[in-house]
């Protein structure tokens, strides 16, 4: 009866706490069954820990009586992700988040499909035409909600039909824009800072930094000193050179 499955079938039921019986285990409980007066049996081993593992939404009703399982109110109360994928994520620059995500992705769906690398993987590929049917989406989902917490449809490889796609919008379900952007500009704040310290300048550029420096700040700290900032600003992109020095001695004097 299961010599149709593939390995990567046996494999993903194994994942789903059902592992393989032998041909003599199964016989043996074949025959008990067919002298058990019971009208439905389903002879089976079972994983109990790799059951459990799963989400409630995941484990088959029939067998939610005969393990404990965690509930819907448990998963609603909010992300309880089982990986280190948040923090990771949320360690890196901006830069570099998409990519981790889509790593994750691309991992997660070999995994699901059996297949040894993430190379056949690739980001714009449809799953469907990777082979992905029915249980494999849901398993899937199963593990991407495991792994990042989140509440996810049981459509979701039809709703983000590729790995790119569903990398991009998991990235920002996890973190949302406000987050990345002000996580960026501190960033580039980080990379400014960087700069100066490792900047040699004479005294003219150091002045002419300054001035710039400072129209910043009082544009950020004060935004009814934009048309004054604006001013010193201009003068340093195409003032004269009088005017720019002009601009720097005042500044020093102020220094």
């Amino acid at each position: 009866m299961t010599g149709h499955l593939a390995h990567s079938d046996v494999r993903r039921m194994a994942r789903a706490g059902m592992t393989a019986l032998s041909t003599d285990e199964g016989l043996t409980l074949y025959d008990a069954a067919l002298a058990d007066a019971e009208p439905v049996l389903v002879p089976m081993r079972m994983d109990t820990a790799a059951v459990r593992a799963q989400s409630q939404d995941s484990v088959p009703v029939v067998l939610r009586s005969l393990l404990r399982v965690p509930g819907r109110r448990a998963v609603e109360a909010g992300p309880t992700p089982s990986s280190g994928l948040v923090p990771r994520l949320a360690g890196l620059v901006v830069a570099e988040r998409g990519r981790a995500m889509l790593d994750f992705v691309r991992a997660e769906v070999a995994t699901v499909l059996d297949i040894p690398s993430t190379e056949p993987i690739e980001a714009g590929r449809a799953f469907k035409d990777l082979g992905f049917d029915s249980l494999t989406a849901v398993e899937l989902r199963n593990r991407i909600t495991t792994a990042t917490g989140l509440q996810l449809p049981a459509t979701l490889v039809f709703d983000y039909p590729n790995s790119e796609v569903l990398a991009r919008w998991l990235l920002a379900e996890l973190l949302p824009a406000e987050e990345s952007s002000a996580r960026s500009l501190d960033e580039e704040l980080d990379s400014v800072e960087q700069a100066l310290s490792l900047a040699t300048p004479d005294g003219v550029t150091r002045a002419k930094v300054k001035v710039r420096l400072q129209t910043l700040l009082a544009k950020w700290d004060d935004p009814q000193s934009e048309a004054r900032t604006d001013n010193a600003a201009d003068i340093l992109e195409s003032g004269s050179d009088e005017e720019i020095f002009a601009l720097i001695n005042e500044e020093l004097g102020r220094s």
